[in-house]
């Protein structure tokens, strides 16, 4: 597997609401977006990379529902439109999946669920509009796979800067 500057590993963190905690649990999988297969990514001791890991889950009212497919169409669908409005589309992205199971003080047992990492490598895209389009990304994943929330954790070179809940948007 090449090297990928993101962490993919176990993350738990305490939200305002309780603790959230998600194990990965099964192979990694890299999807290209676009054209070309893998964009030019920096490593050693060139310039940080930002990331975003966006964790789903796959049930709706504690019923599985969803595959780890589902969410990928979704994500590729937003992300190539995302790419098309910078004018990048030729440089095509990619995206790294992992099914794994989370656990909220609210649930009595693990939901399966995904997650999906997401690395800022298109020339010329500020992180603050990338910080943007994940959260566009991720409220749209909450709508289509009808989810209360999305949790959204941001990355440098593979560290948590910081962490989120997404919600759906007010209609």
């Amino acid at each position: 597997m090449p090297h990928i500057p993101a962490n993919l590993g176990r993350l738990e963190v305490l939200l305002l609401d309780g603790w959230f905690t998600f194990r990965p649990n099964g192979p990694v999988t890299i999807a290209a977006i676009g054209p070309r297969r893998n964009p030019l990514v920096p490593t050693g001791d060139t310039e940080s990379i930002h990331g975003a890991r966006l964790i789903v889950g796959l049930a709706v009212g504690g019923v599985p529902t969803w595959e780890d497919n589902d969410v990928i169409k979704i994500v590729k669908r937003v992300r190539l439109a995302q790419l098309r409005r910078h004018g990048t589309y030729r440089s095509g992205a990619t995206v790294i999946s992992q099914r794994g199971l989370y656990l909220t003080d609210k649930l009595e047992e693990d939901e399966r669920s995904v997650q999906v990492v997401i690395l800022n490598t298109v020339a010329g895209v500020a992180q603050k509009e990338f910080h943007k389009e994940m959260i566009e990304l991720g409220e749209e994943l909450c709508l289509q796979l009808k989810q209360d929330s999305v949790l959204y954790e941001r990355q440098r070179d593979g560290r948590t800067v910081r962490v989120w809940l997404i919600v759906p948007p007010n209609e």
